[in-house]
């Protein structure tokens, strides 16, 4: 995880930004990546012919700021990465497949690697090319046919993501531009991992900016809506207030919403700003077209444009169909023949397990096996950074102490990748399960009622028996203020994972939230989750922020975890039918309108326009990624790979879910019967519970918030008064 932070502006200061809320900005960028922190500033001339580099008579300022969360490679490589080029590069994410590079470390265990180790390799294959020629010549040919690709997957150990890529980028420089920019393109459109990336080419002075295809990593932007006025991009933005100015304001005189200040980067291509043709057109006075002083609408921005910074349609484009996935769901309605026979009990609601198929075994398997290599690659990239803080001289690791950590509350979603965790990591290793649960002030009002009144009925009922108070009321208003329902199916499932791995060490991590925290930290979580702005978007953000910050009891013992990288259930629902919508439609027009919904997911799925209500309202990977980097951690979502979207999107809709069966069997029926052949018998059936209600942090204060009200003004702006 990394932060960036970019200004593009004709002055040499971001005079749209006051310089408070930019230095708030670089403070949230460096919270993101503590390991290092750098920036770098070039003043391009209007002049074309001058050097880049010369100060003489200035016209665009460009300011790139970068802050490194390390979890890749022997050495912490500080970013902006500046090439003897004048290539600019500011990285964050992943590389776990596309780049064509020989990774040793794929092949070996984490614990076995010797460095080395490739010499060892081709000593071998020396000697026996020598003693066995001929016997070796069907050998090579065996090896390459079989295990080149995996050697040509990912990023080699000792080696980092930023340092691959930027050599990548260095090699497409072509004397013809055009070139040049597909190759860059070919490369961002190979890449598979989550990421966001500011890439500046010095040569043909072109800035290239973009998310993955599925927008797992944030990169917020605000383009120009006045003359002087900054284009800007950064991992986490904050609610601005414009500097004289009531067209850049979240807010007018008389308190109505406007656009906010930064905007998601859309996920639906690579962004490239041409800023020589921005510089030939400043040299011919093109700022002076338009009689207002702006430029009309264009499709990629929204509101008006400064002619002074963007001043022709074709001075900024996207690429979509560099990104273009074929994301679609078989649409193909079931026959009878295909479907298994549904058992009486099960069709009038009670519980029941579907049988299994030939056809639904094998996408059993070839589930388990998608998420395992995708879990796999998920958690091996960061064995080296965890490799160097255990063998800190400080203290030694203790056997309790996880590497990994999941966001866990018991469900299905959440509990299989735990499951998954525990196939494929040393025996030896403990895991984190992070279990959040809020003191909501509403629901002890509430319950504090309801036990008031059941005594008052206890002792109306029992008042000529006398006695002392029923003990079952005694015991109910003791009862713990954080028993939220996620703690309780956290603990069921906690209990589950360790009989079926008792060996393992399972750190049940309770985070207790209390009430006067939630306010204490409520303006912080505001800021950090913008540009959303709904009652929805700040309960769940509230969740996963104290969730990830890294404190909490095991055994009501304190705890602080140190797991870099956390795991989140997240994306399972919209492909395997998991939302209360999804039965709703098979029960109005069964499968052919089932399939259709599912196949809507998978179309925004392919638009990557992953915010507010595009894949659900709870599907933010955008929003989630600033709020769980803001304590230095990197959030990672196995069921969002795109091998695992490509896995599911090839498999008939009645192999992923069947809603036939009643409620906690038919939805997401292919991951259940994962979960059952992972050992997983009661979790199998869990419903889905959406997670500001399992962990009670909806409603605090009053019963009457919708959960896509906007938040009033002054939380907006994140004001003291806020409750």
């Amino acid at each position: 995880m990394c932060g960036i932070l970019f200004s593009l502006s004709t002055s040499s200061s971001t005079e749209s930004i006051p310089s408070e809320s930019w230095r708030k900005l670089q403070e949230l960028n460096a919270r993101r990546g503590p390991d290092a922190q750098g920036e770098y500033r070039l003043a391009l001339p209007s002049d074309s012919a001058s050097s880049p580099s010369s100060s003489h008579n200035p016209a665009i300022h460009l300011y790139f700021f970068g802050a490194v969360l390390h979890l890749r490679g022997a050495e912490v490589m500080p970013q902006p990465v500046v090439d003897a080029a004048g290539n600019v590069l500011c990285w964050n994410g992943e590389i776990f497949d596309g780049i064509e590079v020989v990774d040793i470390f794929y092949l070996c265990n984490s614990s076995t690697r010797p460095p080395s180790f490739i010499y060892f390799i081709l000593f071998y294959l020396f000697i026996y090319f020598i003693l066995f020629y001929f016997i070796l010549f069907y050998f090579i040919l065996f090896y390459f046919i079989l295990f080149l690709p995996l050697l040509q997957a990912q990023v080699p150990f000792g080696e980092n993501d930023t340092q691959i890529l930027m050599r990548e980028l260095e090699a497409t420089e072509d004397s013809d531009d055009s070139k040049t920019s597909y190759k860059i393109l070919d490369i961002l459109e190979k890449i598979e991992g989550p990421y966001a990336i500011v890439f500046w080419q010095s040569s043909a002075q072109k800035l290239w900016f973009a998310r993955d295809c599925l927008g797992r990593r944030s990169l917020l932007w605000h383009h120009p809506r006045r003359r002087g006025d900054s284009f800007t991009l950064t991992s986490v933005g904050t609610p601005i207030a414009a500097r004289n100015d009531d067209d850049l304001g979240n807010t007018t005189a008389a308190g109505t919403a406007q656009p906010p200040f930064f905007r998601e980067l859309p996920a639906d291509g690579v962004y490239c700003l041409d800023v020589r043709r921005m510089l030939r057109e400043l040299n011919e006075g093109l700022d002076e077209v338009c009689e207002d002083g702006k430029v009309a609408s264009q499709p990629l921005f929204h509101g008006a444009l400064s002619p002074s910074l963007v001043p022709s349609n074709n001075s900024i484009t996207s690429i979509q169909a560099t990104l273009e996935r074929q994301l679609t769901t078989k649409s193909v309605i079931p026959a009878v023949d295909d479907l298994t026979p549904v058992p009486a009990l099960a069709s009038e609601g009670a519980a029941s397990v579907p049988p299994v198929s030939p056809r639904m075994r094998y996408a059993i398997e070839g589930l388990i096996d998608v998420l395992s290599d995708s879990r796999y690659r998920l958690a091996s990239s960061f064995d080296s950074v965890i490799d160097h803080l255990f063998r800190s001289p400080v203290r030694s690791p203790s056997s309790a102490e996880a590497r990994i950590a999941i966001l866990f509350s018991g469900g299905l979603d959440c509990i299989t990748l735990a499951a998954l965790a525990d196939r494929h990591l040393p025996t030896g290793e403990a895991i984190d399960l992070l279990n959040v649960a809020f003191e909501n002030p509403r629901v002890e009002r509430a319950a504090a009622v309801a036990v008031i009144v059941k005594k008052k009925k206890k002792k109306n009922k029992n008042k000529d028996v006398g006695g002392d108070e029923p003990l079952d009321v005694m015991e109910e208003g003791t009862k713990s203020k954080y028993d939220v329902p996620d703690r309780l199916t956290g603990r069921l499932g906690v209990e589950e994972l360790r009989q079926i791995s008792p060996q393992r060490t399972w750190n049940f991590v309770e985070v207790d939230v209390p009430y006067e925290e939630v306010c204490a930290y409520r303006k912080d979580i505001i800021e950090r989750m913008a540009p959303l702005d709904t009652v929805m978007d700040l309960s769940i953000a509230m969740a996963f922020w104290f969730a990830s910050r890294g404190k909490g009891s095991v055994d009501r013992c304190h705890w602080i975890f140190r797991a870099r990288v956390l795991f989140s259930g997240l994306g399972a629902d919209e492909q395997l039918g998991g939302y209360s919508r999804h039965r709703e439609a098979f029960r109005q027009s069964g499968w052919e309108r089932l399939i259709e919904e599912l196949q809507l997911d998978v179309d925004r799925i392919s638009t990557r326009n992953l915010v507010k209500c595009i894949l659900g309202p709870l599907t933010v990977p955008g929003r989630d990624d600033r709020i769980i980097s803001d304590h230095s951690k990197e959030c990672r979502y196995p069921y969002l790979c795109t091998s695992v979207v490509d896995y599911l999107c090839a498999l008939p809709a009645h192999l992923k879910v069947d809603l036939r069966y009643p409620r906690g069997i038919g939805e997401k029926v292919l991951l259940r019967h994962v979960a059952r052949a992972l050992g997983l018998q009661r979790a199998s059936g869990n419903w889905k519970r959406a997670v500001q209600f399992g962990a009670k942090t909806a409603r605090m204060t009053s019963g009457g918030e919708k959960g896509q009200d906007g938040l009033r003004t002054e939380d907006r702006r994140g004001g003291d008064d806020a409750e």
